[in-house]
């Protein structure tokens, strides 16, 4: 009945805004090289990073919007350690005599 400590997944999602697609700042080679950085980063206390997803939303006047999404799993520890357990109420019992 102890379940003080349980499992979370966090998910983030990190926003690039990009000015080109294969010029000088290109965005192919900088979203290479996020993901070479986010995949399997290791988080103090938590799993290490899981690409999720990625994609393309927005693009207006040359700036280019892409979203990465990532997620690691991080223990939960509940505020209660030891919650009360359900008892038999004593005058439930009686002495027979």
């Amino acid at each position: 009945m102890d379940l003080a400590r349980q499992s979370r997944e966090l998910r983030f999602t990190i926003v690039l805004y990009l000015g080109d697609l294969n010029g000088g700042a290109a965005a192919y080679p900088i979203l290479d090289t996020m993901r070479q950085w986010l995949q399997n980063t290791a988080l103090e206390g938590a799993t290490p990073l899981k690409m999720m997803s990625e994609r393309l939303t927005d693009q207006a006047a040359g700036q280019w919007e892409w979203q990465v999404d990532v997620s690691c799993v991080v223990a939960s520890v509940a505020a209660e350690q030891s919650p009360a357990r359900p008892r038999i109420p004593l005058t439930r019992f009686q002495e027979e005599g």
